[in-house]
């Protein structure tokens, strides 16, 4: 259960492994709800999919965060220092 909570979607089990886990397990232990919990987990599974697309990002942004600029990576570190003169003028 504690892999559903996972904060990061790609580590959580999907409906069908769970429908997988859930179809393990015995008849006597869900008695004549089985048929239920088989329907739940599909209906549950096509509201995901409908109302859940992932966008790539598993973390909220509060819509009043406020953002400066970074660097994407080490190698644009001294970019900036390498464009001080972007307009000087080179005559031939």
């Amino acid at each position: 259960m504690k892999n559903c909570w996972d904060p990061d979607p790609d580590k959580r089990p999907s409906a069908i492994e769970i429908k997988k886990l859930v179809d393990s397990f015995p008849e006597d232990d869900y008695d004549d709800d089985g048929d239920e919990i088989k329907k739940q987990i599909k209906e549950a599974e096509e509201y995901r999919k409908t109302h859940f697309l992932f966008t790539g990002n598993s973390q909220s942004i509060h819509p009043q965060a406020c953002y400066t600029s970074r660097l994407l990576n080490p190698f644009t570190k001294d970019l900036s220092n390498d464009t001080d003169c972007l307009d000087c003028m080179i005559n031939d």
